[in-house]
């Protein structure tokens, strides 16, 4: 090509420049040097371009496309490149901690985590959302799960064992509870001496103890945790705005929040004057709806609004305490996670994972290992972290590095397989068949079939039929069509109107529940949590309300003749 006396050398490294510079050449370009008759001339160019990474295209736009894709490509790689470059110079400037100063902060961790559990389980409404798990998994015991952490049990996962522990605590619970009640009933009664209130005072606070005592003996799932802290939160918020609003009322009469039904009282009896521009009756009416909205907050709580806000104080304090002691832990152990994935991507380098994949991986389990390290065992973090660090990132390459999900069983089958076929290689010298390889693993041929088939290679359906050919037809033009067709499509979105026409009869929370859960509002669905976060309830509460809603619409889709098929979801 370059000893070409048809086209000069100079002619080539102009053409190359051009493309390099603007990010491809189109044929005008190329035939504007070189005539289209000389075809050896112009496959030897092309080559030429293809090897330095030169584009050629038929028209500028397509080539102003293509370019503008490759500088975004090349950006985002940058990016990328640059994060990583950052993260690997950040960690140079760590320092790994000794053995006590991993004990210092792993303990903080501890006591910082055991802070913000007292302060969810002292507030009364713990009891509540405990006993109704307890009955949740009395009918269903797999789920005892949801509420014990299954690592900190002290048998091993023992499913039966968590089930018996949680029902004993909750009768214990419930029997105290009733002891509550009845000095509370006491307490409350008109006539009751100084002496018997402080020895009923007393006798509740001993009361209470017990009930937290019985429930910091249970280890309780971080969600379970977390979702009941959500619920407190959320309800703490909800007073607070309650409570601003009141202020806002009593500043409008010009007096203190205690005193607004006096002020107005007196306003009324012609006493006091009457602020100018307050109309009186919408405000005694704010105020009234105020107070039992304050009052049946309270008693979800199951205390007054100041209790509830040293409770709230309490977990923010020793959330922010663990918080901090876990990233300490985790800063130190970042070349922990970087060496693993390192090895792994190397070792595993035709999973398709990248480093940076493997580093947020590992990341994630060594938040597990903080939350399960205990540091008077005599262990260093960095060994025990080790395990789950490793644990994260096989599980993140198996589970994501294909792309069709494989469970885990089937590659445990796949795994056992594979050993059974190296051995009977090895014995007799010829790949073993299927009924021999289903014989020596135990496995019956048609779950041999299937889990050999699972890993099969994935192809795009965009691969056309015939590689040699460019304008050959794809697999996707073949596939049959498995939609709706147009008349399917048109009767179930009607189908669809009518339902949410039925919901629309709905009333009250049970209307709110379906149309969040449906997404119908703002068009995203919400799950159970938030939207018992938005309403200051629980999980399980929403649970109960979405299917009694369901259940009035069921009833009204078979008399209207829809069916009940609809709602299945």
């Amino acid at each position: 090509m370059t000893n070409s006396k048809l086209i000069s050398n100079l002619d080539v490294q102009t053409l190359a420049t051009r493309g390099a510079k603007q990010g491809y050449l189109t044929y005008t370009e190329i035939f504007g040097v070189l005539h289209s008759d000389l075809v050896d001339e112009l496959d030897d160019l092309l080559v030429y371009l293809q090897r330095h990474k030169v584009p050629v295209v038929d028209s500028i736009q397509e080539g102003e496309r293509l370019a503008r894709a490759r500088k975004s490509a090349s950006y985002s790689t940058v990016a990328a490149s640059d994060a990583l470059s950052s993260y690997l110079r950040e960690i140079n400037s760590l320092v790994n901690f000794d053995r006590e100063e991993e004990i210092l902060y792993a303990r903080a961790y501890r006591e910082g985590v055991v802070r913000a559990m007292r302060a969810v389980v002292d507030a009364r409404m713990f009891v509540g959302q405990v006993l109704m798990a307890a009955t949740r998994i009395r009918k269903t015991p797999k789920k005892v799960w949801e509420v014990v952490d299954r690592h900190r049990t002290n048998e091993e996962g023992a499913q039966e064992a968590a089930v018996t522990q949680l029902h004993e605590m909750a009768q214990n619970l419930a029997k105290r509870q009733k002891e509550e009640r009845r000095v509370l009933s006491k307490l409350g009664r008109r006539g009751v001496s100084v002496e018997e209130a402080k020895s009923l005072s007393a006798k509740l606070k001993t009361i209470r103890t017990k009930i937290t005592d019985l429930l910091v003996g249970i280890p309780f799932e971080q969600k379970f945790l977390d979702e009941i802290a959500a619920t407190m939160m959320a309800l703490h918020k909800r007073l607070e705005e309650a409570k601003s609003q009141r202020e806002g009322l009593a500043s409008q009469l010009g007096v203190e929040v205690a005193r607004i039904d006096r002020a107005v009282r007196q306003i009324r009896h012609e006493e006091m004057e009457a602020p100018r521009g307050v109309d009186l009756d919408v405000l005694d009416r704010e105020h009234k709806n105020l107070k039992r909205r304050i009052r049946r907050m309270e008693k979800q709580a199951g205390m007054d609004f100041g209790g509830l806000h040293r409770a709230v104080l309490r977990y923010r304090a020793g959330v922010l305490k663990s918080q901090r002691a876990r990233d300490a832990l985790i800063l130190s152990a970042q070349r922990l996670v970087l060496s693993s994935a390192r090895y792994y991507g190397r070792r595993l380098g035709g999973s398709g994972m990248e480093v940076a994949d493997l580093i947020s991986a590992g990341n994630l389990g060594l938040m597990r290992a903080v939350e399960l390290f205990d540091p008077d065992r005599g262990n260093r973090f960095s060994t025990f972290a080790g395990h789950w660090v490793r644990h994260a990132m096989i599980r993140t390459i198996h589970t994501q590095s294909r792309t069709v999900y494989v469970p885990p069983h089937i590659r445990q089958q796949m795994s056992k397989i594979l050993a059974v076929e190296n051995e009977l290689l090895q014995q007799h010298g010829r790949v073993p068949s299927k009924e021999e390889l289903a014989e020596a693993s135990g496995i019956d041929i048609p779950k041999l079939r299937h889990t050999l088939q699972s890993f099969g290679r994935v192809s795009s359906i965009d691969r056309p039929l015939d590689p040699d050919d460019s304008g050959s037809a794809t697999y996707g033009d073949i596939l049959a069509d498995r939609g709706l067709t147009p008349d399917q499509e048109l009767e179930s979105a009607e189908r669809k109107d009518l339902v949410r026409k039925l919901a629309e009869r709905l009333e009250g929370r049970e209307r709110t529940i379906v149309f969040m859960r449906m997404g119908w509002d703002n068009d995203d669905p919400m799950t159970l949590a938030e939207i018992g976060s938005r309403f200051g309830i629980s999980r399980q509460r929403v649970e109960q309300l979405e299917k009694r809603a369901l259940g009035k619409l069921r009833r009204w889709a078979r008399a209207t003749g829809l069916g009940d098929p609809l709602l299945g979801r």
